[in-house]
């Protein structure tokens, strides 16, 4: 298992970021994250976000009634199907733009759920790994190479990359949020994009380098998260909403 610790002493660049101790993250003084829209959501404690870039929609889950939603960048509900499974704690979804499906996390039983876009069940996979009760599997996403990323929320932290067969390619241990609740990767600073809903903050992440930048969402249960034409799309599952949000220099 390889582990990433988050380095005691941080190289600052002058007038970019605020000196930091072992378990406060960077800031980036010169940078701030704005909302620019938020949207009510119509779905019961949405937790996860994906892009479909084919439709121009996102889809996320609810972990309150196991049904997958397309929605518009406004949040408007355009699809929606419950999944016909005995899994039912969803706490993230991605979109497989190699052949146009979904894969799920189940957070309870740490389960990979392969669906289609409209609902059918494809596979199941048990992930193996060990966690507390609800600190499990809590975000996915792929990168650049189709890769299936994950999350494990909390005690401890990591970050999990699959192989082909999805057996565990790669073990990473996160230790700069008290958890982690939704990933996505960017596909042109080759590093990923992490929420943590309990320190309301926006993270990017690279696995040689760590913790490269930190931004205050400003709002409760961020858990899913997408970037996607310069702009981070956002649901929290407690206000049960969309926000859109955008980087600005001060």
């Amino acid at each position: 298992m390889k582990k990433l610790g988050f380095l005691s002493v941080f190289l600052c660049v002058p007038a970019l970021f605020v000196a930091c101790s072992v378990n406060e993250p960077a800031q980036d003084v010169s940078k701030y994250l704005e909302k620019i829209a938020e949207y009510e959501l119509n779905i019961p404690e949405p937790s996860g976000l994906t892009i479909d870039k084919n439709s121009n929609s996102l889809w996320t889950v609810s972990d309150h009634n196991h049904t997958i939603y397309q929605i518009d960048l406004e949040g408007n509900i355009l699809f929606s199907k419950q999944i016909e499974t005995s899994y039912s704690d969803f706490e993230g979804i991605a979109f497989d733009h190699d052949d146009n499906t979904l894969w799920i996390c189940d957070e309870s039983e740490n389960t990979l759920l392969h669906v289609s876009r409209i609902g059918a069940l494809i596979s199941t996979h048990q992930i193996p790994i060990t966690s507390s009760d609800n600190s499990g599997l809590e975000g996915i996403g792929l990168d650049d190479n189709s890769n299936i990323c994950l999350l494990q929320e909390k005690n401890p932290g990591k970050f999990i990359q699959l192989a082909e067969d999805l057996s565990i390619k790669e073990e990473i241990s996160l230790d700069f949020a008290a958890d982690y609740s939704g990933i996505y990767f960017d596909f042109q600073k080759e590093g990923f994009w992490m929420v943590s809903d309990q320190d309301e903050n926006l993270f990017f992440w690279k696995k040689e380098e760590g913790l490269i930048e930190s931004y205050n969402v400003n709002f409760p249960k961020a858990e899913g998260i997408v970037f996607y034409d310069n702009k981070f799309f956002i649901v929290s599952d407690s206000m049960e909403k969309l926000f859109v949000l955008k980087i600005m220099e001060k």
